[in-house]
């Protein structure tokens, strides 16, 4: 009797070990199988620093980046280390800016270059399909009614939350901006 006790704790012990073996190999595969394969988090940091740069609004609070990059507050202290390292920006306290390196990694983007078909084709390589409409929808540099935009774009009003999500991702990405109440209006350093 106390021989197959033995055997059977044996292979439950055994079995545990595979199944944690298992589980930390398909938690690796679904964290490599997560990956969106889009802009790294790095990448984007540097592009929203970049652009605050241009626009004359450096350096930048953290808490301003990480609402323009739209990452995880754990995902910007991750990579804020790595990109100091890289000597690509400069931390000090809560303030964020492009160090000379950054800049010329960044470049037409850093420097705010005048808006023409090579930039703007740049931009709407990392945009989706509606931030590009809103875009286009703005090219002429004009002062726009929000909800006229909205209307144009089939949004009911402005007020509609995903027409207000879509704006704020481009004003965020200092492509957009707000003149007045109700208006919206490209940047003219786009």
């Amino acid at each position: 009797i106390v021989r197959v006790v033995v055997v059977v704790v044996v292979v439950v012990e055994e079995e545990k070990k595979a199944a944690k073996a298992k589980s930390q190999c398909s938690s690796h595969n679904n964290k490599i199988k997560s990956s969106k394969g889009g802009k790294s988090a790095e990448r984007t940091i540097l592009e929203v620093l970049a652009s605050f740069h241009a626009n004359g609004k450096a350096p930048v609070e953290k808490d301003k980046v990480l609402k323009a990059a739209n990452v995880a507050a754990k995902t910007m202290a991750n990579n804020l280390p790595k990109l100091k390292r890289q000597e690509m920006i400069e931390v000090t306290g809560s303030l964020l800016s492009l160090t000379h390196k950054g800049i010329e990694e960044m470049g037409d983007l850093a420097k705010g270059a005048v808006c023409n078909e090579e930039n703007l084709e740049r931009l709407k390589k990392d945009l989706k399909t509606k931030q590009i409409l809103l875009l286009e929808a703005l090219l002429d540099k004009e002062v726009h009614s929000k909800n006229d935009i909205a209307q144009q774009l089939g949004f009911n009003d402005c007020k509609q939350k995903t027409f207000v999500n879509l704006m704020g991702s481009l004003s965020g990405k200092q492509i957009v901006h707000y003149p007045t109440k109700g208006k919206i209006q490209l940047n003219l350093e786009t």
